[in-house]
């Protein structure tokens, strides 16, 4: 599932090369679909009013774009969209919209460009990452029950608490409807992460489950990362 489409999978029309720093993505089927940021950042540039202009250069051939920067120092963009609705120093969410794919700049057809810059500005291969955490980042806390903790501080607390270690199993579980899946819980809007199309396959956590508007939530892991989806939903294979 994407983390930069809302509703769609990927569909790479452009791969990154030494003239093309990026990708050009679009959902499949050659569907058209919101624009959401890849990983929680903040919005340190922006361009509305833009236009299709094929053969524009410069930060104008990106036409209507956005540009994050995230915890890490990293930068993603998505350029040529047909409208953008974040603004300038808002803090977003990975899975939050921050516009509608679209035609604008230096473009042949509706699209996303989607890159990946590293603090020093170099402009890297966004594939890999296209639905994994971006490069460099070394986590330093760890999520226990919804809460993040120190990895330094939860071993603390096991060592003068003498917790035994457990091992977290997981169970194979299906997608019964197309649904979304979340960052936090209990889910909405602003915490989408992606939506499963039904008959999904996931890793559902054994022994974490939450209530709360009339859903049972659980915790489900899910290429590399954790979310949070409805249990009614689910069911075991």
């Amino acid at each position: 599932m994407s983390r930069v489409l809302e509703n769609c999978n990927d569909l790479i029309t452009q791969h990154y090369s030494s003239k093309h720093k990026g990708l050009d993505i679009v959902g499949e089927g050659h569907r058209t679909d919101y624009v959401t940021a890849h990983t929680d950042g903040e919005v340190i540039l922006l361009a509305t009013g833009h236009v299709n202009s094929p053969g524009a250069s410069g930060d104008a051939s990106y036409g209507n774009f956005v540009k994050l920067r995230h915890a890490n120092g990293y930068c993603t963009l998505y350029a040529h969209l047909k409208n953008v609705c974040v603004s300038k120093g808002q803090t977003v969410k990975a899975g939050e919209r921050l516009g509608y794919m679209g035609n604008s700049g230096n473009s042949y057809g509706a699209h996303l460009h989607f890159e990946i810059r590293t603090p020093g500005n170099e402009r890297i291969d966004p594939e890999p990452y296209l639905s994994a955490g971006l490069p460099g980042i070394q986590e330093e806390v760890l999520e226990i029950m919804g809460k993040y903790v120190s990895a330094d501080k939860l071993i603390e607390w096991i060592n003068n608490n003498g917790v035994d270690m457990v091992e977290q199993t997981t169970a194979k579980h299906r997608t019964t409807a197309n649904l979304y899946y979340h960052t936090a819980y209990p889910g909405n809007s602003g915490t989408r992460a992606g939506k499963w199309p039904k008959g999904t396959i996931v890793d559902v956590l054994d022994g974490w489950e939450a209530q709360s508007d009339g859903y049972t939530w659980v915790k489900v892991l899910y290429d590399g990362g954790t979310y949070y989806a409805a249990r009614e939903y689910l069911e075991r294979v």
